[in-house]
């Protein structure tokens, strides 16, 4: 299984920048598209702006953490973030306040197919539709690097736009993009046909090897199904 280990960053800028920058005080990233700059880097992953309401960009930027809360972390001076790590209390309502002048990137990492990774059942617990599904995923060494370097760049990138502050979730595994599960090649044919069981055709993400370097993987799948509605009816009707 590969999910494209992710992380975010938040820069948020002084209100007399902005008007300098922008000619407003306020970056407002709740309005218009939600996805309004994107940036692939070959060999490491992708980085995306991301425009939520308060709520959920507050849940994302700073309510979820692996490395714990953000002021019982030490941040290397030589990394490009003021701070990383969970934050709570009155340190959470003063950056959920500059809302309106925060910026999230999101980072979606190339993670490589691991072979531990992926998912099994819960035999001895189940509900209606049988045994519970156990997700296991454990970035490799090679995987957390690329991860820390594209968020290295979003920080520099937040930096050099003028960003007052520049914060770092460190935010741990999340399943938004779940690939390869059932990857063609090792459980399905390139028709996405099941080895082991015949007229059983697979056409999400899960049939993709890989996590594709990075972007989102909606084109591809979308892609991907047509394709195989195709081979069915080449191979069957």
């Amino acid at each position: 299984m590969t999910l494209h280990y992710g992380d975010s960053l938040q820069g948020i800028w002084a209100e007399g920048e902005l008007e300098d920058r922008l000619g407003g005080t306020a970056l407002d990233p709740q309005k218009g598209q939600n996805i309004a700059a994107r940036f692939d880097y070959p060999g490491l992953g992708a980085m995306q702006t991301t425009g939520q309401g308060p709520g959920i960009s507050t849940i994302l930027g700073y309510g979820a953490s692996s490395s714990g809360f953000s002021a019982l972390n030490e941040v290397d001076p030589d990394e490009p973030w003021d701070t990383r790590g969970r934050i709570v209390g009155e340190e959470l309502k003063r950056v959920a306040a500059d809302y309106r002048r925060t910026l999230n990137v999101l980072i979606l990492t190339d993670d490589r197919p691991q072979q531990r990774n992926g998912v099994s059942v819960q035999e001895d617990v189940e509900d209606e539709h049988g045994p519970i599904p156990i997700v296991d995923y454990e970035p490799s060494e090679a995987t957390r690097k690329r991860r820390d370097e594209l968020a290295r760049i979003a920080a520099r990138i937040l930096r050099g736009a003028g960003a007052e502050r520049v914060h770092r979730s460190d935010a741990p595994p999340t399943g938004i993009h779940i690939h390869s599960t059932m990857a063609m090649g090792k459980v399905l044919d390139t028709a996405c046909e099941a080895y082991d069981v015949s007229r059983l055709f697979v056409a999400d993400h899960s049939a993709l090897a890989n996590s594709l370097g990075g972007p989102n993987p909606t084109n591809t799948g979308q892609a991907l199904a047509a394709r195989t509605a195709e081979k069915i009816v080449e191979r069957y009707f």
